[in-house]
């Protein structure tokens, strides 16, 4: 046991508690799983790179040098992890992943088409896409094979019909798959058939739980038209930094032709702790969130196993920290409205409402797992006596 899992092993919710992260107070007395930040704190060299900028006082605006090292560190990770000999000028550092899509939507799509959104999706999408007066389409996904699939004949058929954006989330939140290279082949293939141009998510791509998960980059498929592919990407989730205000687009061909002209103003709007953050993550850190992954990945197995014996259903996930558990044995044993309301009244536990996450799915929840085991026993233990109070 290392000693960073060693500290992680000994937090308690009390702790968390007094933290006082959004996850942990917005429903007071409650365990935090919802929102997708960890309780597993930074890598002590993210940390370091944070203290060092604030040390000195460089807490003004961005430096052009600071966002060209970023530029270059996501680039060398690329290469080390993915073999993409990916070009620093094709990188462009923006404030988040959801700041660069409604930029995407208001300054470069048709209004006139909706958004093709595969569901269940990152609730956060389904709110934006409207927010910035689009239409948009649910495509709901197959579970088949003990998996979730996309569904590509209802994404062909939406995407006949016209569209401005495909939105692609890979690794998937909320269910956790990682995509395969066939998938991906097949959404890069409709993109170019139907010319729908796709936003590409890979915010959650470095934290693979499962040993045999492997990711793989969309714009790296040979299908996939650079013409109509913007990727975002961020060290926030991997490394959790989502507030110090740091992303990257990787934009090629004709998108990063019209992205240019504004690039430098909206790089400026990022934050520069987030920017050190990141250089330092992805240059520094690497075995940080792999300790994350494998962790998490042992917390996955044990909610599985144990929501199972109650007649919750959660496939362990393959990537990300997120599980997407089906309630629908609480509906059958007399449960009423909400199942995630349910949770967080009688098992004190906060869930995000798989409500929110597509039309639907309204008997899911999405259980955030990324916190220390004893927090995670903790959980379970609460879910599985509330739910045997049950008739």
């Amino acid at each position: 046991m290392s000693t960073i899992t060693q500290a992680w092993d000994s937090l308690t919710a009390q702790q968390m508690r007094e933290r006082g992260s959004l996850k942990w107070t917005r429903w007071p007395g409650t365990i935090g799983a919802w929102v997708a930040e960890m309780d597993l704190g930074i890598a002590p060299e993210v940390a370091e790179a944070i203290k060092q900028a604030v040390d000195v006082g460089e807490l003004g605006y961005m430096p052009d040098g600071l966002l060209t090292e970023c530029e270059r560190a996501l680039a060398a990770y690329s290469r080390r992890n993915y073999g993409w000999d990916l070009d620093p000028d094709k990188i462009f550092v923006v404030h988040d992943v959801i700041m660069a899509l409604r930029r995407i939507l208001t300054d470069f799509c048709d209004k006139s088409k909706p958004v093709i959104v595969p569901t269940p999706a990152y609730m956060t999408f389904l709110r934006t896409i409207p927010a910035c007066g689009f239409q948009a389409v649910q495509v709901p996904s197959i579970y088949a094979e003990g998996t979730w699939q996309l569904d590509f004949e209802g994404i062909e058929a939406a995407m006949s019909r016209g569209a401005s954006l495909f939105i692609l989330c890979n690794p998937w939140n909320p269910v956790g798959r990682v995509l395969t290279e066939a998938e991906l082949d097949k959404v890069a293939e409709l993109s170019a058939k139907y010319g729908v141009p796709v936003f590409n998510d890979e915010i959650h791509a470095p934290l693979l739980l499962s040993p045999e998960a492997k990711h793989h980059p969309y714009p790296l498929r040979a299908a996939a038209d650079p013409d109509l592919t913007w990727t975002a990407t961020s060290a926030s989730k991997g490394w959790n930094v989502p507030a110090l205000g740091a992303a990257q687009l990787i934009l090629d061909g004709k998108v990063r032709q019209a992205w240019r002209p504004i690039a430098d103003d909206v790089a400026h709007h990022a934050g520069p702790l987030g920017v050190r953050a990141a250089t330092a993550a992805f240059t520094q850190a690497q075995y940080w969130v792999r300790e994350v992954s494998s962790y998490v990945h042992e917390n996955a197995q044990l909610v599985s196993q144990e929501l199972a014996k109650v007649g919750l259903h959660m496939d362990v996930p393959q990537g990300t920290y997120l599980g997407w558990v089906d309630c629908s044995s609480l509906l059958e044993r007399g449960v009423k409205g909400s199942p995630t309301t349910w949770l967080r009244e009688n098992a004190g536990v906060a869930l995000t409402d798989g409500a929110d996450c597509g039309h639907g799915y309204e008997h899911f929840a999405r259980l955030n797992m990324a916190t220390g085991h004893a927090i995670e026993r903790q959980t379970v233990e609460q879910i599985t006596a509330a739910v045997n109070k049950l008739n």
